[in-house]
């Protein structure tokens, strides 16, 4: 670099660094205004722009402080910053921002009462600054080549020098100048130690630059071919007033052979051995002291070490103490006096031991020099092969040179080991030149066995590998073998679509590769063949004898019904063709006993002829029950009148079996609530409680619990679901539609519950449930249970009595199932009491009733128009109270509750329908 270019950079420095100085001379000093004191503190907001004095482009990342608040934050990526702090209303405070590459920069701003504030400060870029990894270079007795890291850590660039070397040991291989931006620059500096004598050898190396000047510290030493290397431990021996014998450690850390001799200064003090040699391990000299000629006090000796590599000297301290307390000084450890100060084993208290090879100074644990504590004793990281540069790091199978591992008569390290790379396969010829899986390395080269060559970093046998046969990447089809280099199909296959195949046996590959064998064709010596009988049609081996689609021939079907016998189409049994289709004449209900001759809807072909199901007779083409039928009551054609039902077979006024209830309106009061409720069609009602014969000769048992009270006693225990079952039972059987569509039911309808036990009153688990229900609504025909409004309406009317046995305080699960009589607890046969105004029975008592309706969530004082209750819920409504309720609990308003799937022995139900 020219001395002009120089002097400008210098100049500019120093333009910078006025410039610098001028700012921070006008910056008022914090706290120095005469501003008074005690001002009110208030929250408020600072905020500006940091930005580059050259560009005008904001600075991110630039710190910025307020003082004396100390609030800190950093600029965003447009250079703003914004800071919320408690301050003085009136003082004078200093904003100050740092960035790397730039001259810090400050402001002062006065804070005005309940006003925020802003500040723009501009950065002044700051040269180029030289710096390096280390200012000290260690070849120690082996190392040949050090390098040193150079870099410009500010902006600009760097111009470097380095100036000449003294010495002609130590050169210089990359260049002595240049130039460094935005990157680092490595140095390599090399040690020359040919025709040097044994010894240390130390130089400065000077480096200069526009961003300042730095002085490099080297040292190297030279060693002869064995040089031995003494370490010595403990560096001091101390003696209490007992204490036992101690050892002194000689180690010799270097090669060859140490050799070494001790004398004590003193006669009190006996060594044993006196003198040795080691090559490399570590020999032991005890240490006793001879107390018995020793007056009261402290006395102190040495102990000389004379070796063939340097001499040294240990201290040795023996304390005589006298009857009484310790001597000054002194304090007692486990019933001795020790010196804290000086003692090993108690040094700055009692207890504390210090490592192996450290010394107790002054109540203080010390490795000599620079030594450190690894493993629990002190070690020279500069030298210790176990400890090389730090604690742990080994040599292995090299020397500890400064700190460095060094191999013997070789130049290459690699990873922490010395390796020979004649042999070495993790280090074949080089450092980590792996040879491939299964090679060998031989004179530095990685060989493969066998003349096998590397695939994939394997060494492969491609003679005989059937995934490399011949050269790397070339597999064998499945199933073939490699030999000589070449695929192999077993038993002369061949190859087809990767896999070897036996084409003489292979229905896929018979005779040839994709050549496939009808199904049920067996491949016999590469030719397909069906077996005996069959033939090939449509790709499939099929007898023709017996197969009615290809009967005789491929393609001759048998008609419908027709069976294929010996190769020809013929009807089974007796069958008739009747409209070129195989009939069974003797059941079939289209052609029963002829072609053509029909049955009736409903009827069934037995033995060819038609029957209608017991008790039913042919109407107007189907079979129709005459006994319930009103428009074929007891006879066909005989229609039962308006208000009629037909009953065994007569027509029955509804008022015998139903009665009417016309649409009315009428006041409903649940629960205190009021609601006005209309209803608009009129519905017929059953007189009674659906009886127990009732249910028994349409549904084919009883689950009552009271069975014994007969036929005309109310069934009981009978859930909603099975209530909605049976209504749907009658309306089928009276040709009616059927109100209710029920999915996803299980269990069995009218099981009842368990015959013994306490369960046997009510049950849930179980029983019949439906997991859904679609009511058509109460235009319906056929028969449905009674809304809740319908019902409450429908028992409106004076009731003079209801059944409800001698149960007036509490009832037993343990029931008289015997016939029973008007004193018994339990169900009574119904027309025991007088009906209601409307000619209902038991509307109060004997068994309590279903109702279509979900209990609804509350009620409100509103009015309603054919209310059927919520769509949704979980608990149903029940209607009419039971033998099991006192009087105080039936009354017409009063409503009941039942999970929907419980069966209850005091539960019943009544039908209903709405008229037209």
């Amino acid at each position: 670099m020219s001395a002009l270019v120089h002097f400008g950079f210098l100049m500019i420095k120093a333009l910078q660094l006025c410039l610098y100085i001028l700012m921070l001379a006008l910056t008022p000093v914090v706290g120095s205004c005469d501003r008074p004191e005690g001002l009110e503190r208030v929250t408020t907001t600072i905020s500006g722009r940091v930005y580059d004095s050259t560009t005008g482009l904001g600075l991110a990342r630039v710190v910025v402080t307020t003082e004396p608040a100390s609030s800190q934050v950093a600029t965003n990526g447009e250079g703003l910053y914004r800071i919320e702090t408690d301050v003085q209303a009136g003082r004078i405070y200093r904003v100050l921002v740092t960035r790397s590459g730039y001259l810090p920069n400050s402001t002062t701003i006065d804070v005005a009462e309940g006003r925020n504030t802003a500040a723009d400060i501009a950065l002044y870029l700051q040269g180029p600054q030289l710096q390096v990894d280390t200012t000290t270079l260690e070849f120690g007795g082996r190392r040949e080549r050090q390098q040193l890291f150079l870099s410009n850590v500010g902006r600009g660039k760097l111009d470097y020098r380095v100036a000449p070397i003294a010495g002609d040991w130590l050169e210089l291989e990359s260049a002595t100048e240049g130039s460094v931006t935005d990157t680092s620059q490595t140095l390599t500096f090399r040690a020359r130690r040919t025709d040097l004598d044994i010894g240390e050898y130390r130089t400065d190396v000077r480096i200069t630059s526009n961003g300042g000047d730095v002085a490099i510290n080297i040292r190297m030493e030279v060693l002869g071919p064995d040089a031995p290397r003494l370490a010595i431990s403990p560096r001091s021996l101390t003696f209490g007033a007992d204490s036992p014998p101690q050892y002194l450690s000689i180690e010799n850390i270097g090669t060859g052979v140490l050799t070494w001799q001790i004398i004590p200064s003193e006669g009190w003090i006996g060594l044993t051995p006196q003198a040795g040699e080691t090559t490399g391990g570590r020999d032991e000299v005890e240490v006793k002291v001879n107390r018995t000629t020793l007056p009261v006090g402290t006395h102190s000796g040495t102990i000389e070490i004379k070796t063939n590599h340097v001499d040294a000297s240990i201290p040795v301290t023996v304390t005589i103490r006298g009857s009484g307390a310790c001597l000054e000084g002194e304090v007692e450890c486990n019933e001795r006096c020790v010196s804290t100060r000086r003692d090993m084993r108690h040094c700055g208290g009692c207890g504390i031991n210090c490592v192996e090879g450290a010394q107790c100074n002054d109540g203080t644990c010390e490795c000599p020099g620079s030594e450190v504590v690894c493993d629990g004793r002190c070690v020279d990281t500069r030298r210790n092969t176990n400890h090389c540069g730090a604690c742990r790091v080994s040599c292995v199978d090299g020397t500890c040179d400064t700190g460095t591992c060094v191999c013997p008569d070789r130049d290459l390290f690699c990873s922490g080991r010395c390796p020979n790379t004649f042999i070495d396969v993790r280090n074949c010829g080089g450092c980590h030149v792996s040879c491939a899986t299964g090679a060998s390395c031989t004179s530095g080269l990685c060989v493969c066995p066998s003349n096998g060559i590397v695939c994939d970093g394997v060494c492969r046998a491609i003679a005989t590998d059937p995934s490399n046969c011949g050269d790397c990447g070339i597999a064998c089809a499945t199933g073939a073998t490699c030999y000589a280099g070449r695929c192999q199909c077993p038993n002369e296959g061949q190859v087809c679509g990767g896999e070897c195949k036996d084409t003489l046996n292979d229905i896929i590959n018979c005779g040839d590769c994709d050549v496939q064998c009808a199904q049920g064709a067996a491949c016999d010596n590469g030719t397909c063949l069906c077996p005996a009988g069959a033939m090939v049609c449509q790709g499939s081996c099929v007898a023709t004898v017996s197969d009615s689609v290809n009967c005789g021939g491929c393609g001759i079907v048998c008609l419908q019904g027709k069976e294929c016998k010996g190769g020809t189409c013929t009807c089974p049994g007796d069958g008739l063709v009747c409209d070129g289709v195989c009939r069974n004449t003797q059941d079939d209900p289209i052609h029963c006993g002829s072609c053509g001759n029909v049955c009736a809807t409903g009827a069934q072909c037995a033995i060819g002829l038609c029957s209608c199901p017991t008790g039913e007779q042919v109407c107007d083409g189907q079979c129709t029950n005459i006994l319930v039928d009103a428009a074929n009551c007891g006879d066909c054609g005989n229609k039962c009148g308006l208000r009629q039902l037909c009953e065994a077979g007569q027509c029955t006024p509804y008022s015998e079996l139903y009665t009417v209830v016309p649409p009315g309106t009428y006041t409903q009061a649940p629960y205190g609530w009021t609601r006005k409720i209309t209803l608009t069609r009129p519905f017929a009602v059953q007189l009674t409680e659906v009886t127990q014969g009732q249910w028994r000769n349409l549904m084919g048992s009883s689950p009552s619990y009271f069975f014994a009270c007969g036929d005309d006693c109310p069934v009981e225990r009978v859930n909603w679901w099975e209530a909605l079952e049976y209504l749907n039972a009658m309306s089928q059987r009276d040709g009616l539609e059927q109100c209710y569509t029920l999915t996803g039911c299980t269990g069995t309808i009218g099981a009842g519950c368990p015959s013994t036990g306490t369960s046997a009153t009510s049950c849930s688990g179980g029983t019949y449930i439906c997991s859904s229900v679609t009511f058509v609504g109460l235009d319906c025909r056929g028969y449905r249970l009674m809304t809740d409004a319908e019902w409450e309406y429908a028992a409106l009317g004076a009731v003079l009595g209801w059944h409800r046995g001698n149960c007036t305080v509490t009832y037993s699960p343990s029931y008289d199932q015997s016939p029973i009589g008007p004193s018994s607890c339990g169900t009574h046969p119904f027309g025991g009491h007088q009906p209601n105004s409307r000619g209902l029975y038991d509307m109060l008592g004997n068994v309590s009733q279903w109702v279509w309706d979900w209990k609804p969530d509350g009620y409100t004082n509103y009015s309603l128009l054919d209310p059927l209750g919520p769509d949704t819920g979980y608990i149903k409504i029940t209607r009419g109270c039971s033998w099991l309720n006192n009087s105080s609990d039936c009354e017409v308003s009063d409503i009941g509750v039942q999970y929907p799937y419980n069966r209850y022995f005091s539960t019943g139900f009544r039908a209903a329908q709405t008229v037209p």
